[in-house]
C-alpha cells in the first residue's frame, strides 16, 4: 500500500513540475494572452522586439506560448523557441530553455528536462525554477543523493519540501523526516502535498496509524470537496484505515 502512496505522490509531483518554469509576474500585471496570430505581429512590428528581449516580454511570451505546450500545439512554440535561440538578449536565451524544459516534460524527456535546467543554472545560479525542476526529476529516478541539495535550497516551496521529505524517507533518513513533518505542521495542513508525505512517514509499517490520520484529515478538512487533492487524501484514509484493521485482526489471531 505504502509503496503505491509513494508513486502516486511522485506522479502527482511530476505531472507539475512543468509549472515550475512559469513566469514570476502576475498575469494580471503582463495583460492579456496573446493569441499565435497576435504573437507573430507583435514580433513583425518589433513591438515585441526578441534581440533586446526584456523580462516582462519575456514573461508575457512564456505566459502566452505555455496553452500551446499543453494543447499540443508545439511546432508553433519550437519556431519561436529557436528564434529566441539566435537571440543575444539574456532574456531570450533563458525563455528558449525554459520552453524547451516546458516542452521536455510534456514529452516525458527527462534527460532534455536536467540539460535545460542545468544550463539555466550556468546563466541563472541562483534560478529557483531550475533547481526545484531538477529535484523532482532526480526523485522521479531514484537519484535522492542528487535531489536532496536541489530541493534543500528551495525547501520554501511546498512542493519542494514535500519532494525533500519523499527524498529523504527514501534514504531511511527517518530523524531528519521526524524533524521536518514536525517543523513544517501547520504547512502540512495547508499543503496537501506536505501532508500527504508527512502520513507515510508515520503509517509506515503501520508504527503511527493514528498520527498518520491525523494528518491527513487535518489537511482534508481544508480542500474542496471535488478536488484532485481530496480525493487524494480520502484515498489514503481509506487506505490506512483498512490497513490498521487487518493488523490489529492478525494481531487478534495470533
Amino acid at each position: 500500500m505504502l509503496s503505491k502512496l509513494k508513486m502516486i505522490l511522485i506522479a502527482l509531483l511530476l505531472n507539475g513540475c512543468a509549472s515550475t518554469f512559469s513566469a514570476k509576474t502576475a498575469p494580471a500585471e503582463l495583460g492579456p494572452q496573446l493569441a499565435w496570430d497576435e504573437i507573430l505581429l507583435q514580433l513583425q512590428t518589433g513591438k515585441i522586439d526578441i534581440k533586446k528581449l526584456s523580462n516582462h516580454d519575456a514573461e508575457r511570451l512564456e505566459q502566452s506560448l505555455r496553452p500551446m505546450i499543453k494543447k499540443g500545439d508545439w511546432a508553433r512554440v519550437s519556431y519561436i523557441m529557436e528564434r529566441l535561440r539566435r537571440s543575444p538578449a539574456p532574456h531570450a536565451k533563458i525563455l528558449s530553455l525554459n520552453l524547451g524544459a516546458q516542452l521536455a516534460f510534456e514529452q516525458k524527456d527527462f534527460m532534455l528536462v536536467e540539460k535545460n535546467a542545468l544550463a539555466i543554472l550556468e546563466i541563472q545560479p541562483d534560478n529557483n525554477s531550475a533547481k526545484l525542476s531538477l529535484g523532482l526529476i532526480y526523485l522521479y529516478g531514484s537519484q535522492f543523493a542528487k535531489a536532496i541539495p536541489y530541493l534543500n535550497d528551495v525547501k520554501d516551496n511546498p512542493k519542494a519540501l514535500s519532494a525533500l521529505i519523499s527524498a529523504h524517507r527514501q534514504t531511511e533518513n527517518n530523524d531528519l523526516v521526524d524533524a521536518l513533518c514536525e517543523k513544517y505542521q501547520e504547512e502540512a495542513s495547508q499543503t496537501w502535498e506536505i501532508a500527504y508525505n508527512c502520513s507515510l512517514f508515520e503509517a509506515q509499517n503501520m508504527q503511527s496509524p493514528d498520527k498518520a490520520l491525523k494528518i491527513l484529515n487535518a489537511s482534508l478538512v481544508r480542500q474542496p470537496d471535488d478536488s484532485d487533492a481530496s480525493r487524494e487524501l480520502r484515498k489514503a484514509i481509506t487506505q490506512i484505515e483498512v490497513a490498521r484493521i487487518q493488523k490489529t485482526r492478525n494481531e487478534e489471531a495470533m
